[in-house]
């Protein structure tokens, strides 16, 4: 992969890079090979070089950001993050520390059980001003799903940065749906945007890359082209 990546990288065309990058996104989700958060930040840095300032809306106040699902396939690690933390309180109430993270927050409840619970892929939705992210846990079943989840606003501060403010944390019964006990809100920075890729940035610096769901799952990707690479095919939309 190492090989591939500084092949195309260095080519400087923006649709190689952002291909590369969104196959390597599906494969490593998928566990069909080991690429790295320097591969996707290296990809990341040229794509940005090539295209510039991420997407604007059609109102030019802010980044766009297509509405409907995302998945989160990857994320960049920062040494320097400090794990968030949260309590859970009688009376339907959560505090939270930290930053709040596509999975962070749901991570750092899992974290917490005394017998830690693994989670799968998170789904993220987004619909005008609301965010909401879902994940199930790794031992769920059609007939027994447990999920975890939060609905968070996100306003804009600038056209790039938002404000994301936790509004409801679920978490499977008995505990049910919690509210927070003191607002608990970061920022996040959106560092690229198109139909295809968001990457979003929180506080800490630590990057969080989202593939939306036309894209093709990792199932679907087919064998093609020199030496038996594997390349994506966006789906086409009706």
């Amino acid at each position: 992969m190492e090989e591939l990546v500084a092949q195309v990288a260095a080519s400087g065309e923006a649709e190689d890079v952002k291909q590369l990058l969104l196959q390597a996104l599906l494969l490593n989700s998928a566990g069909a090979e080991a690429s790295s958060s320097q591969d996707f930040d290296s990809l990341l840095a040229k794509l940005r070089a090539a295209r510039g300032r991420p997407q604007l809306a059609p109102d030019a106040q802010t980044v766009f950001l297509r509405e409907g699902a995302w998945r989160l396939l990857g994320a960049s690690k920062n040494s320097a993050k400090v794990a968030p933390r949260v309590e859970v309180f009688s009376g339907g109430h959560f505090l939270h520390d930290g930053s709040i993270g596509i999975i962070g927050l749901l991570g750092a409840i899992a974290n917490k059980q005394a017998q830690e619970i693994k989670l799968g892929l998170p789904e993220v939705r987004i619909s005008n001003t609301s965010l909401v992210v879902s994940v199930d846990t790794a031992d769920s079943t059609p007939d027994r799903r447990r999920t975890l989840s939060y609905v968070a606003n996100l306003t804009p501060l600038a056209p790039t940065i938002f404000q994301r403010s936790v509004q409801t944390l679920v978490l499977p019964e008995p505990i049910g749906t919690l509210e927070p006990l003191m607002r608990a809100s970061d920022l996040i920075e959106v560092i690229y945007s198109d139909e295809d890729l968001l990457v979003v940035r929180d506080e800490s610096g630590a990057s969080e890359y989202l593939v939306h769901e036309s894209v093709e799952k990792p199932n679907e990707l087919e064998a093609s082209g020199a030496g038996g690479e594997v390349f994506f095919r966006p789906r086409v939309l009706a």
